[in-house]
Parts: C-alpha cells; sequence; structure tokens
C-alpha cells in the first residue's frame, strides 16, 4: 500500500503549524527587509555602471595603443 505524503501533515507532526503570530512577525520585518534589498539593488546598479564605463575607458585605450604601435611596425 502507497501512503501519500501531505506536506500539511508533515509540517504538522515538526511543529511548523500555521501561526498568525509568525505571520505578525514576518510582517513587521517584510519593509525593511524589502527596503535593504532596494538599496542593494540600487548598489549593484552604480557598479554596474562604473564597471561598464571602465570597459569603455579599458577599450578606448587599447585603441590607442593600437593607433600607435601600428606605424612602429612598419
Amino acid at each position: 500500500m502507497i501512503k501519500k505524503f501531505s506536506l500539511k501533515g508533515a509540517l504538522s507532526k515538526q511543529g511548523f503549524k500555521g501561526s498568525t503570530r509568525g505571520m505578525m512577525e514576518y510582517k513587521k520585518i517584510e519593509p525593511d527587509c524589502r527596503e535593504g534589498v532596494r538599496a542593494q539593488l540600487e548598489r549593484m546598479k552604480e557598479l554596474c555602471k562604473e564597471r561598464n564605463s571602465l570597459y569603455e575607458k579599458q577599450n578606448d585605450l587599447k585603441g590607442q595603443k593600437w593607433k600607435i604601435e601600428k606605424p612602429l611596425k612598419r
């Protein structure tokens, strides 16, 4: 005989009953967590822009180097 697995049953056996206290605690900290995530996203966007700018500068310098070295190799 095959037993059906019930997630709700398994969790309740382990003491993870649906509690409103846990949801209330989550709702208290959730806005702060979201704000922290937003701040991190903005910081990552700034870092990506800085990285892209550095890549562009690097490529410009490589192009300048190539233009200088090209006539010298003749």
